[in-house]
C-alpha cells in the first residue's frame, strides 16, 4: 500500500451485503456507506441488435431491485413508445470465477463484465461521497482496498483485481486484503472496554505472548 497517499478507500463485495468505507490521514473517522443486498445489479440494455453489447450499470442492490420491480410494471403502450432503453436485466446469486452468470430472462453475462459494473459503481460512489464530505479530493490521491475471505485462492484474488482495474482502478492504487487480517488491524485500534484496562487501545494493551480471539459473524458465513 502507497503510504503517501492522503486517502484510503476499501471496498467489499459479500455474499449478502456489499459496501465501501473511507478515510483520510488527517481525518481518523471512518466513513462508512452499505449499499445492496448481494449483488444485484440493475443494467440498461439497447433493444437493437447491432446494440446488444453496450451495456451500462443503472443502479446496485436495492435500487435495483426497485428499478427491476418498476419496469415489470410498465404498460405494453409504455414499451412501445419508442424508447431504446429499459432496465432488463436483474442479475445475482453471482460466483467468482465463473465464466457466466444466468439472469432472470434466461440470458447470460460474463461474471467478470458484472463485477466490474460493481467496482465501477462503487467508485464512482466513493469518489462522489468524498467531494461532498471533504475538501481537495484529487482521484490520484486516493488508494482502494478490495477485501477477500481469506479461503479464497490466488485465482478469485486475481479476478477481483483484475475486475477491478477493468473498473479503472489502477493497479498501484490497489491492494487486496484478507477479511480476517482487515478486521484484525481495525480490532488493535478499538478502545477497551475493561475497566482494568482504563481507556488504551486493544494494541496498547496487548504483551508479548497474549492470543485473542476474534469472530467474523457475516451475511451467510461465520469466521472464527
Amino acid at each position: 500500500m502507497d503510504a503517501a497517499k492522503r486517502f484510503v478507500a476499501a471496498i467489499d463485495i459479500g455474499t449478502a451485503y456489499s459496501g465501501y468505507a473511507f478515510s483520510t490521514k488527517v481525518i481518523p473517522t471512518i466513513f462508512t456507506c452499505a449499499n445492496g443486498r448481494n449483488l444485484i445489479c440493475c443494467l440498461i440494455k439497447l433493444q437493437h441488435p447491432f446494440f446488444r453489447s453496450k451495456q451500462r450499470i443503472l443502479a446496485f442492490g436495492y435500487d435495483a431491485e426497485n428499478k427491476y420491480m418498476s419496469n415489470l410494471e410498465i404498460d405494453s403502450d409504455d414499451e412501445e413508445s419508442g424508447e431504446e432503453e429499459r432496465c432488463a436485466v436483474l442479475f445475482q446469486k453471482i460466483q467468482v470465477g465463473t465464466s457466466e452468470s444466468d439472469e432472470e430472462s434466461g440470458t447470460k453475462m460474463k461474471a467478470f463484465d458484472i463485477f466490474t459494473f460493481a467496482f465501477k459503481y462503487f467508485k464512482e460512489q466513493i469518489i462522489n461521497k468524498m467531494k461532498r464530505t471533504l475538501k481537495d479530493v484529487d482521484i490520484e490521491d486516493i488508494h482502494y482496498v478490495l477485501t477477500v475471505p481469506a479461503i479464497w485462492n490466488d485465482n478469485a484474488k486475481l479476478f477481483m483485481r483484475k475486475s477491478a482495474e477493468e473498473a479503472g482502478i489502477k493497479g498501484s492504487q490497489l491492494t487486496i486484503a484478507l477479511e480476517a487480517e482487515a478486521a484484525s488491524l481495525y480490532c488493535q485500534e478499538l478502545r477497551s472496554d475493561r475497566e482494568d484496562k482504563g481507556n488504551l487501545m486493544f494494541s496498547e494493551s496487548l504483551k508479548t505472548g497474549m492470543k485473542f480471539v476474534m469472530l467474523d459473524l457475516g451475511g451467510n458465513y461465520n469466521h472464527i
